[in-house]
């Protein structure tokens, strides 16, 4: 009987969450705390002490999401989709599903950023019930992946 290698599976989109996510998760975490630090810097040390502070602060939050940013994925290979979600520093959540496992897919843009900065989210239900299906938010240019999706599905 003739045997044939298994098929390796091959990168064919890579993406992390849209950038504008990260800067804004960043800004969200920063802006109260870096203002409210920053003045009590000022009457404690004047306004380098001020500024210096709200530099490092500011600095070390984006290191922080930057990281997590960076660290979690969506991939889309031609025999299944990877999510990898760094959701702690030592915490990471791994989830795949092959294409012939996927009952349905969509995509949705829910408000004015999705269209502006062109990302989205992507839904993708599995024959296995509510324990295989997958939402992967934030995906930038998300009609794109939709197609490549769709089209690796018929085949």
């Amino acid at each position: 009987m003739l045997t044939f290698p298994p098929m390796e599976a091959h990168i064919l989109y890579k993406s992390h969450q849209h950038s504008i996510v990260a800067i804004s998760k960043t800004l969200k975490m920063f802006l109260l705390p870096g203002i409210i630090l920053s003045g009590i810097m000022y009457f404690l040390g004047g306004i380098l002490a001020s500024l210096v502070t709200f530099v490092v602060f500011g600095g070390l939050l984006f290191g922080y999401t930057f990281f997590f940013w960076k660290s979690s994925y969506f991939v889309i290979t031609n025999e299944y989709l990877l999510m990898d979600v760094r959701n702690g520093l030592f915490s990471r959540f791994t989830m795949n599903i092959y294409f012939n496992q996927i009952k349905d897919f969509a995509y949705s843009k829910n408000h004015l950023f999705h269209y502006v900065f062109h990302y989205g989210m992507l839904f993708v239900r599995s024959s296995a019930g509510s324990d295989g299906n997958f939402i992967v938010p934030d995906i930038p240019n998300i009609e794109q992946v939709y197609k490549i999706i769709n089209y690796l599905y018929t085949i």
